[in-house]
């Protein structure tokens, strides 16, 4: 059994290796797309395909671990939970390139910093909860302290959705072009949103694996 869960740990972590990876291209293709870069910009998100594939195949891996036996059963389920809630980081990673590259949205010259900003902030939350989970077997504490902390990163990207929000259903646009901006907006933010339900899941493994 230890040999498995070994397995498995080390597996889950190269998941959160991956989905990381899908976040820094995912950035790196937004950063492109709105320097006018689109071709650099395809680049990047063929990237972000690439290692939110490995991801997918490495949550299989990860399943078919856990349902052979790694861990006690009461936390075999949980494992799985965090592992799934991780991936769905890396499918918004995707999601969001593929909405850019395929709907090509005219961002305005006034609003594409605070675009930049708010997919830099929205990446931000993954890095507590990588953290959290590496510090999973060794101080509890510490693993409720990221927790936390992603919580709170969360929170701030909330804060500035609603700000551009504002921006941009108070410029000079078409109701239309609007509309598209916003649903970008909130297909970046899913990505914070996703991290803090990732780490929702991390605190109850690790409320559990104290019981």
């Amino acid at each position: 059994m230890r040999n498995r869960e070994e397995k498995s740990l080390s597996l889950i972590r190269e998941h959160l290796e991956k989905t990381e990876i899908c976040l820094n291209e995912m950035k790196k293709t937004f950063d492109a797309y709105l320097a006018g870069k689109k071709e650099e910009a395809g680049d990047f998100s063929l990237q972000v395909d690439k290692a939110e594939s490995e991801a997918d195949n490495l949550r299989r891996e990860i399943a078919k671990g856990l349902f052979e036996g790694a861990f006690l059963p009461l936390l075999r389920e949980d494992f799985l939970n965090f592992v799934e809630g991780v991936d769905k980081i890396a499918d918004e990673a995707e999601s969001c390139c593929d909405l850019i590259m395929l709907e090509t949205p005219d961002i305005p010259e006034d609003l594409k910093l605070s675009f930049a900003e708010i997919v830099k902030d929205s990446i931000v939350p993954f890095q507590p909860l990588k953290e959290g989970f590496t510090h999973l077997f060794e101080d509890f504490s510490l693993t409720l302290e990221k927790v936390q902390e992603v919580n709170l990163k969360e929170a701030e990207v909330d804060q500035k959705e609603e700000d551009l929000t504002r921006k941009i259903f108070s410029a000079n646009l078409e109701l239309a072009r609007k509309i598209l901006l916003k649903q970008l907006v909130i297909k970046i933010c899913d990505i914070s949103d996703r991290a803090e339900d990732a780490s929702d899941k991390l605190e109850i493994l690790a409320i559990k694996r104290r019981i």
